[in-house]
Protein backbone atom coordinates (compact mmCIF):
# COMPACT_ATOMS: atom_id res chain seq x y z
CA UNK A 1 0.00 0.00 0.00
CA UNK A 2 3.39 2.50 0.72
CA UNK A 3 4.58 1.72 -2.22
CA UNK A 4 1.46 2.55 -4.18
CA UNK A 5 0.94 6.10 -2.70
CA UNK A 6 4.83 6.31 -2.90
CA UNK A 7 4.12 5.86 -6.94
CA UNK A 8 1.12 8.09 -7.06
CA UNK A 9 3.07 10.81 -5.32
CA UNK A 10 5.92 10.59 -7.81
CA UNK A 11 2.88 10.63 -10.73
CA UNK A 12 1.66 13.56 -8.97
CA UNK A 13 4.62 15.47 -8.87
CA UNK A 14 5.57 14.64 -12.14
CA UNK A 15 2.47 16.18 -13.67
CA UNK A 16 2.75 19.29 -11.35
CA UNK A 17 6.16 19.85 -12.85
CA UNK A 18 4.29 19.56 -16.50
CA UNK A 19 1.44 21.39 -15.73
CA UNK A 20 3.79 24.48 -13.85
CA UNK A 21 6.06 24.43 -17.63
CA UNK A 22 2.82 24.54 -19.84
CA UNK A 23 1.94 27.98 -17.76
CA UNK A 24 4.83 29.52 -19.39
CA UNK A 25 3.16 28.58 -23.18
CA UNK A 26 3.78 25.15 -24.56
CA UNK A 27 6.53 24.60 -26.80
CA UNK A 28 5.43 24.00 -30.65
CA UNK A 29 7.05 22.20 -32.95
CA UNK A 30 8.96 25.31 -34.87
CA UNK A 31 10.23 26.77 -31.77
CA UNK A 32 11.72 22.96 -30.57
CA UNK A 33 13.37 23.11 -33.96
CA UNK A 34 14.52 26.66 -34.23
CA UNK A 35 16.00 26.34 -30.40
CA UNK A 36 18.07 23.37 -31.58
CA UNK A 37 19.35 24.57 -34.45
CA UNK A 38 20.73 27.88 -32.92
CA UNK A 39 21.95 26.28 -29.77
CA UNK A 40 23.21 22.77 -30.38
CA UNK A 41 27.02 22.26 -30.13
CA UNK A 42 27.71 19.84 -32.27
CA UNK A 43 26.05 21.73 -35.23
CA UNK A 44 27.80 24.93 -34.14
CA UNK A 45 31.47 22.40 -33.69
CA UNK A 46 30.81 22.18 -37.39
CA UNK A 47 29.84 25.28 -38.74
CA UNK A 48 33.10 26.34 -37.39
CA UNK A 49 35.10 23.31 -39.32
CA UNK A 50 33.20 24.97 -42.49
CA UNK A 51 34.30 28.35 -41.67
CA UNK A 52 37.94 27.29 -41.38
CA UNK A 53 37.73 25.04 -44.38
CA UNK A 54 36.42 28.36 -46.35
CA UNK A 55 39.81 29.83 -44.78
CA UNK A 56 42.10 27.53 -46.65
CA UNK A 57 40.66 28.43 -50.27
CA UNK A 58 42.28 31.71 -50.72
CA UNK A 59 45.83 30.24 -49.31
CA UNK A 60 45.62 27.37 -51.84
CA UNK A 61 45.33 30.23 -54.73
CA UNK A 62 48.46 32.43 -53.35
CA UNK A 63 51.91 32.00 -54.32
CA UNK A 64 54.12 31.15 -52.05
CA UNK A 65 56.00 33.73 -50.11
CA UNK A 66 58.95 35.64 -51.98
CA UNK A 67 62.73 35.01 -50.23
CA UNK A 68 64.80 38.24 -49.71
CA UNK A 69 68.52 37.30 -50.14
CA UNK A 70 71.55 39.55 -48.31
CA UNK A 71 75.07 38.53 -49.60
CA UNK A 72 78.65 39.54 -50.17
CA UNK A 73 80.33 38.14 -53.46
CA UNK A 74 83.35 37.98 -55.44
CA UNK A 75 85.08 38.63 -51.88
CA UNK A 76 89.39 38.03 -52.13
CA UNK A 77 90.13 35.34 -49.66
CA UNK A 78 93.62 36.94 -48.59
CA UNK A 79 92.07 39.87 -46.75
CA UNK A 80 88.08 40.01 -47.56
CA UNK A 81 88.84 43.69 -48.99
CA UNK A 82 85.83 45.38 -50.16
CA UNK A 83 88.29 47.32 -52.76
CA UNK A 84 90.42 45.17 -53.43
CA UNK A 85 88.51 43.77 -56.82
CA UNK A 86 86.57 45.21 -58.77
CA UNK A 87 84.13 42.66 -59.18
CA UNK A 88 84.06 42.26 -55.28
CA UNK A 89 80.18 43.51 -53.69
CA UNK A 90 77.81 43.46 -51.61
CA UNK A 91 73.93 42.30 -52.89
CA UNK A 92 70.38 42.26 -51.43
CA UNK A 93 68.20 40.26 -53.72
CA UNK A 94 64.70 38.97 -53.74
CA UNK A 95 63.29 35.55 -55.56
CA UNK A 96 59.81 34.61 -56.36
CA UNK A 97 59.01 30.68 -57.13
CA UNK A 98 56.28 30.41 -59.89
CA UNK A 99 54.65 27.58 -59.90
CA UNK A 100 53.82 26.49 -64.12
CA UNK A 101 50.15 28.53 -65.42
CA UNK A 102 47.10 26.88 -63.91
CA UNK A 103 48.57 25.10 -61.36
CA UNK A 104 47.15 27.85 -58.59
CA UNK A 105 44.07 28.15 -59.64
CA UNK A 106 43.74 24.60 -59.83
CA UNK A 107 44.85 23.69 -56.15
CA UNK A 108 41.81 27.22 -55.59
CA UNK A 109 39.47 25.10 -57.22
CA UNK A 110 40.50 21.72 -55.01
CA UNK A 111 40.33 23.76 -51.92
CA UNK A 112 37.17 25.48 -53.14
CA UNK A 113 35.04 21.85 -53.38
CA UNK A 114 36.62 20.57 -50.38
CA UNK A 115 35.25 23.55 -48.78
CA UNK A 116 31.88 22.99 -50.57
CA UNK A 117 31.96 19.65 -49.33
CA UNK A 118 32.33 20.19 -45.58
CA UNK A 119 29.73 23.19 -45.81
CA UNK A 120 27.06 20.71 -47.31
CA UNK A 121 27.74 18.79 -44.80
CA UNK A 122 27.00 21.19 -41.98
CA UNK A 123 23.65 21.61 -43.86
CA UNK A 124 22.94 18.22 -43.81
CA UNK A 125 24.10 17.93 -39.89
CA UNK A 126 21.22 20.80 -39.59
CA UNK A 127 18.69 18.71 -41.37
CA UNK A 128 19.76 15.50 -39.15
CA UNK A 129 19.45 17.55 -35.94
CA UNK A 130 15.90 18.94 -37.45
CA UNK A 131 14.82 15.10 -37.60
CA UNK A 132 16.02 14.42 -34.54
CA UNK A 133 14.22 17.06 -32.53
CA UNK A 134 11.35 16.38 -34.77
CA UNK A 135 11.09 12.60 -33.90
CA UNK A 136 12.00 13.74 -30.08
CA UNK A 137 8.65 16.02 -30.40
CA UNK A 138 6.41 13.21 -31.52
CA UNK A 139 7.71 11.01 -29.37
CA UNK A 140 6.84 13.30 -26.27
CA UNK A 141 3.44 14.12 -28.05
CA UNK A 142 2.34 10.55 -28.23
CA UNK A 143 3.32 9.91 -24.93
CA UNK A 144 0.97 12.87 -23.80
CA UNK A 145 -2.05 11.37 -25.97
CA UNK A 146 -1.08 7.72 -24.61
CA UNK A 147 -1.69 9.48 -20.60
CA UNK A 148 -4.92 11.22 -22.08
CA UNK A 149 -6.24 7.82 -23.44
CA UNK A 150 -5.17 6.44 -19.54
CA UNK A 151 -7.18 9.22 -18.02
CA UNK A 152 -10.22 8.63 -19.71
CA UNK A 153 -10.03 5.23 -19.25
CA UNK A 154 -9.49 5.83 -15.07
CA UNK A 155 -12.76 7.70 -15.82
CA UNK A 156 -14.61 5.13 -16.96
CA UNK A 157 -12.92 2.41 -14.38
CA UNK A 158 -14.12 4.82 -11.87
CA UNK A 159 -17.88 4.11 -13.22
CA UNK A 160 -17.55 0.63 -13.50
CA UNK A 161 -16.29 0.72 -9.41
CA UNK A 162 -19.38 2.95 -8.21
CA UNK A 163 -21.66 0.57 -10.85
CA UNK A 164 -20.25 -2.88 -9.17
CA UNK A 165 -20.73 -1.16 -5.72
CA UNK A 166 -24.04 0.05 -6.57
CA UNK A 167 -25.46 -3.33 -7.67
CA UNK A 168 -23.35 -5.38 -4.78
CA UNK A 169 -24.93 -3.51 -2.29
CA UNK A 170 -28.41 -4.24 -3.69
CA UNK A 171 -27.52 -8.08 -4.28
CA UNK A 172 -27.01 -8.02 -7.39
CA UNK A 173 -23.93 -8.19 -8.30
CA UNK A 174 -20.60 -9.83 -6.33
CA UNK A 175 -17.89 -8.51 -4.04
CA UNK A 176 -15.43 -9.77 -6.70
CA UNK A 177 -17.02 -7.67 -9.32
CA UNK A 178 -16.14 -4.32 -6.77
CA UNK A 179 -12.41 -6.30 -6.34
CA UNK A 180 -12.11 -6.39 -10.11
CA UNK A 181 -12.66 -3.49 -10.84
CA UNK A 182 -10.57 -1.95 -8.11
CA UNK A 183 -7.99 -4.00 -10.28
CA UNK A 184 -8.03 -2.70 -13.01
CA UNK A 185 -7.96 0.92 -11.52
CA UNK A 186 -4.31 -0.25 -10.06
CA UNK A 187 -3.24 -1.85 -13.05
CA UNK A 188 -4.10 1.77 -14.85
CA UNK A 189 -2.64 3.72 -12.50
CA UNK A 190 0.92 1.54 -12.74
CA UNK A 191 0.77 2.09 -16.74
CA UNK A 192 0.41 5.91 -16.25
CA UNK A 193 3.39 5.51 -14.11
CA UNK A 194 5.41 4.03 -16.82
CA UNK A 195 4.07 6.31 -19.09
CA UNK A 196 5.26 9.34 -17.10
CA UNK A 197 8.54 7.93 -16.75
CA UNK A 198 8.62 7.42 -20.35
CA UNK A 199 7.80 10.93 -21.11
CA UNK A 200 10.45 12.39 -18.64
CA UNK A 201 12.85 10.52 -20.93
CA UNK A 202 11.56 11.52 -24.09
CA UNK A 203 11.67 15.50 -22.61
CA UNK A 204 14.91 15.38 -21.57
CA UNK A 205 16.03 14.02 -24.80
CA UNK A 206 14.02 16.68 -26.44
CA UNK A 207 15.78 19.34 -24.06
CA UNK A 208 18.99 17.47 -24.84
CA UNK A 209 18.97 18.38 -28.37
CA UNK A 210 17.87 21.98 -27.79
CA UNK A 211 20.38 22.33 -25.24
CA UNK A 212 18.76 23.37 -22.63
CA UNK A 213 18.15 22.90 -19.00
CA UNK A 214 15.34 21.69 -17.45
CA UNK A 215 13.19 18.61 -16.32
CA UNK A 216 10.48 18.63 -18.86
CA UNK A 217 8.50 20.42 -21.40
CA UNK A 218 4.02 21.31 -22.00
CA UNK A 219 3.63 20.38 -26.02
CA UNK A 220 0.33 21.57 -27.47
CA UNK A 221 -2.81 19.49 -27.67
CA UNK A 222 -3.40 19.96 -31.41
CA UNK A 223 -2.84 16.77 -33.22
CA UNK A 224 -2.72 17.75 -37.34
CA UNK A 225 -4.35 15.48 -39.87
CA UNK A 226 -1.49 13.53 -41.55
CA UNK A 227 -0.75 14.05 -45.10
CA UNK A 228 -2.45 11.71 -47.60
CA UNK A 229 0.33 9.02 -48.38
CA UNK A 230 -0.84 9.10 -52.06
CA UNK A 231 0.47 12.94 -52.66
CA UNK A 232 4.48 10.83 -51.63
CA UNK A 233 6.14 9.49 -54.49
CA UNK A 234 9.50 7.72 -54.77
CA UNK A 235 10.13 9.46 -57.73
CA UNK A 236 9.11 12.54 -56.75
CA UNK A 237 10.76 12.26 -53.73
CA UNK A 238 14.08 10.78 -55.42
CA UNK A 239 14.29 14.12 -57.89
CA UNK A 240 13.85 16.47 -54.97
CA UNK A 241 16.74 14.93 -53.26
CA UNK A 242 18.93 15.16 -56.29
CA UNK A 243 18.28 18.80 -56.02
CA UNK A 244 18.37 19.66 -52.55
CA UNK A 245 19.82 16.63 -50.58
CA UNK A 246 23.01 18.09 -49.14
CA UNK A 247 25.07 15.03 -49.01
CA UNK A 248 24.55 14.55 -52.16
CA UNK A 249 25.75 17.80 -52.72
CA UNK A 250 28.73 17.19 -50.85
CA UNK A 251 29.26 13.69 -52.77
CA UNK A 252 29.33 16.04 -56.25
CA UNK A 253 31.41 18.92 -54.46
CA UNK A 254 34.11 15.62 -53.62
CA UNK A 255 33.85 14.39 -57.18
CA UNK A 256 34.63 18.03 -58.48
CA UNK A 257 37.60 17.91 -56.16
CA UNK A 258 38.71 14.91 -57.31
CA UNK A 259 38.68 15.88 -60.66
CA UNK A 260 40.30 18.85 -60.23
CA UNK A 261 43.45 17.00 -58.56
CA UNK A 262 43.24 14.78 -61.63
CA UNK A 263 44.22 17.72 -63.81
CA UNK A 264 46.50 19.33 -61.62
CA UNK A 265 48.71 15.93 -61.18
CA UNK A 266 48.62 16.08 -65.45
CA UNK A 267 50.33 19.97 -64.63
CA UNK A 268 52.83 18.47 -62.69
CA UNK A 269 54.52 17.01 -65.36
CA UNK A 270 54.96 21.22 -66.18
CA UNK A 271 58.12 22.56 -64.52
CA UNK A 272 57.93 25.48 -62.34
CA UNK A 273 59.99 28.41 -61.96
CA UNK A 274 61.91 30.86 -59.57
CA UNK A 275 62.77 34.04 -60.59
CA UNK A 276 65.46 36.17 -58.95
CA UNK A 277 66.20 39.83 -59.07
CA UNK A 278 69.79 40.94 -57.05
CA UNK A 279 71.18 44.91 -56.68
CA UNK A 280 75.21 44.35 -56.08
CA UNK A 281 77.10 47.59 -54.26
CA UNK A 282 80.35 48.01 -55.46
CA UNK A 283 82.89 50.81 -53.24
CA UNK A 284 83.84 53.69 -55.62
CA UNK A 285 82.72 51.75 -58.74
CA UNK A 286 79.00 51.26 -60.78
CA UNK A 287 76.87 49.49 -59.08
CA UNK A 288 75.64 45.67 -61.36
CA UNK A 289 71.87 44.32 -61.28
CA UNK A 290 71.54 40.48 -61.35
CA UNK A 291 68.81 38.61 -63.06
CA UNK A 292 67.97 34.81 -62.60
CA UNK A 293 65.57 32.71 -63.80
CA UNK A 294 65.56 29.11 -62.90
CA UNK A 295 63.07 26.20 -64.22
CA UNK A 296 62.72 23.01 -62.38
CA UNK A 297 63.19 19.63 -63.93
CA UNK A 298 60.32 17.02 -64.18
CA UNK A 299 62.74 13.95 -65.17
CA UNK A 300 61.67 11.66 -62.24
CA UNK A 301 57.92 10.90 -63.87
CA UNK A 302 58.03 7.38 -63.17
CA UNK A 303 58.07 7.07 -59.59
CA UNK A 304 57.15 10.30 -58.91
CA UNK A 305 54.58 12.14 -61.33
CA UNK A 306 53.33 9.07 -62.51
CA UNK A 307 52.16 7.31 -59.81
CA UNK A 308 50.53 10.56 -58.46
CA UNK A 309 48.48 10.96 -61.60
CA UNK A 310 47.13 7.03 -61.53
CA UNK A 311 46.81 8.04 -57.35
CA UNK A 312 44.78 11.02 -58.31
CA UNK A 313 42.59 8.71 -60.89
CA UNK A 314 42.00 6.06 -58.41
CA UNK A 315 40.53 8.86 -55.99
CA UNK A 316 37.97 10.18 -58.26
CA UNK A 317 36.89 6.68 -59.50
CA UNK A 318 36.56 6.35 -55.74
CA UNK A 319 34.54 9.30 -55.50
CA UNK A 320 32.10 8.83 -58.32
CA UNK A 321 30.97 4.83 -56.63
CA UNK A 322 30.62 6.99 -53.35
CA UNK A 323 28.33 9.28 -54.89
CA UNK A 324 26.25 6.34 -56.97
CA UNK A 325 26.04 4.55 -53.93
CA UNK A 326 24.50 7.35 -51.70
CA UNK A 327 22.45 7.68 -54.36
CA UNK A 328 21.43 3.97 -54.42
CA UNK A 329 21.14 4.51 -50.62
CA UNK A 330 18.86 7.47 -50.36
CA UNK A 331 16.39 5.53 -53.04
CA UNK A 332 16.49 3.03 -50.36
CA UNK A 333 15.71 4.95 -47.02
CA UNK A 334 13.37 6.12 -49.14
CA UNK A 335 11.62 3.36 -50.37
CA UNK A 336 11.52 2.20 -46.89
CA UNK A 337 9.97 5.05 -45.19
CA UNK A 338 7.36 5.59 -47.57
CA UNK A 339 6.39 2.01 -46.96
CA UNK A 340 6.60 2.60 -43.25
CA UNK A 341 4.45 6.01 -43.54
CA UNK A 342 2.01 4.67 -45.55
CA UNK A 343 1.35 1.25 -43.16
CA UNK A 344 1.71 4.02 -40.33
CA UNK A 345 -1.20 6.19 -41.52
CA UNK A 346 -3.19 3.33 -42.67
CA UNK A 347 -3.32 2.03 -38.93
CA UNK A 348 -4.31 5.53 -37.61
CA UNK A 349 -6.95 5.77 -39.87
CA UNK A 350 -8.06 2.31 -39.34
CA UNK A 351 -8.00 2.65 -35.55
CA UNK A 352 -9.89 6.26 -35.53
CA UNK A 353 -12.36 5.43 -38.31
CA UNK A 354 -13.08 2.08 -37.19
CA UNK A 355 -11.54 0.19 -34.42
CA UNK A 356 -11.52 2.67 -31.63
CA UNK A 357 -16.01 3.53 -32.40
CA UNK A 358 -16.87 0.03 -32.04
CA UNK A 359 -14.32 -0.21 -29.01
CA UNK A 360 -16.05 2.47 -27.88
CA UNK A 361 -19.20 0.90 -28.18
CA UNK A 362 -18.89 -2.25 -26.70
CA UNK A 363 -17.45 -1.13 -23.60
CA UNK A 364 -21.22 1.18 -23.39
CA UNK A 365 -23.17 -1.56 -24.23
CA UNK A 366 -21.34 -3.90 -21.97
CA UNK A 367 -21.37 -1.97 -19.34
CA UNK A 368 -25.08 -0.97 -20.09
CA UNK A 369 -25.61 -5.02 -20.32
CA UNK A 370 -23.91 -5.50 -16.78
CA UNK A 371 -26.00 -2.37 -15.43
CA UNK A 372 -29.21 -4.97 -16.35
CA UNK A 373 -27.79 -8.25 -15.59
CA UNK A 374 -27.51 -9.20 -18.35
CA UNK A 375 -23.40 -9.53 -19.10
CA UNK A 376 -20.27 -10.26 -17.06
CA UNK A 377 -18.55 -7.82 -15.19
CA UNK A 378 -15.61 -9.71 -16.76
CA UNK A 379 -16.83 -8.69 -20.30
CA UNK A 380 -17.32 -5.15 -19.50
CA UNK A 381 -13.54 -5.11 -17.85
CA UNK A 382 -12.17 -6.82 -21.16
CA UNK A 383 -13.84 -4.36 -23.43
CA UNK A 384 -11.88 -1.61 -21.25
CA UNK A 385 -9.00 -3.16 -21.50
CA UNK A 386 -9.30 -3.70 -25.45
CA UNK A 387 -10.54 0.14 -25.83
CA UNK A 388 -7.10 1.24 -23.68
CA UNK A 389 -4.76 -0.74 -25.81
CA UNK A 390 -6.20 0.01 -29.22
CA UNK A 391 -6.33 4.11 -28.32
CA UNK A 392 -2.26 3.89 -27.03
CA UNK A 393 -1.73 2.25 -30.42
CA UNK A 394 -2.99 4.93 -32.26
CA UNK A 395 -0.88 7.40 -30.88
CA UNK A 396 1.99 5.15 -31.15
CA UNK A 397 0.86 4.85 -34.92
CA UNK A 398 0.34 8.52 -35.52
CA UNK A 399 3.68 9.71 -34.07
CA UNK A 400 5.52 6.78 -35.55
CA UNK A 401 3.88 8.64 -38.94
CA UNK A 402 5.16 12.06 -38.37
CA UNK A 403 8.65 10.90 -37.07
CA UNK A 404 9.04 8.87 -40.56
CA UNK A 405 8.05 11.71 -42.60
CA UNK A 406 10.70 13.52 -40.91
CA UNK A 407 12.99 11.16 -41.90
CA UNK A 408 11.49 11.52 -45.02
CA UNK A 409 12.40 15.13 -45.11
CA UNK A 410 15.58 14.74 -44.13
CA UNK A 411 16.55 12.52 -46.74
CA UNK A 412 15.10 14.76 -49.54
CA UNK A 413 17.14 18.15 -47.92
CA UNK A 414 13.76 19.93 -47.92
CA UNK A 415 10.38 20.61 -45.73
CA UNK A 416 7.26 18.55 -47.10
CA UNK A 417 4.03 21.13 -47.17
CA UNK A 418 1.54 20.02 -45.07
CA UNK A 419 -0.14 21.46 -41.65
CA UNK A 420 2.26 21.83 -38.78
CA UNK A 421 1.36 21.92 -34.50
Amino acid sequence: MRGLLRRRALALVVLLVAGAAQAGGPLDLHQAVNRALAANPALQALEAQARAAGERVPQAGALPDPMVNFGAANLPIDGFDLTQTPMTQLQVGVSQRLPFPGKLALRERIAHHRAEAVARQVDAQRLELRAQVIRAWWAVFATDRALEAIRRSEDLVARLIEVARTRYQVGKGTQGDVLLAQLERERLADRRLALVARRGAQASELLRLMAEEGETVALPDAAPPLPDPQTLTLPALMHTAQVHNPQLAAARARVQAAEARVDLAKKDYRPDFTASAAYGWRDDRTDLYSLRLGVSLPIYTDRKQDPQLAEARARLAMEKARLADLEDRIRARLQAALADYRSAHAQVTLYRDRILPQAQQTVESTLSSYQVGKAGFTNVIRAEVTLDEYDSRRWQAYGDAWQTLAAIEAQIGKELNHERP
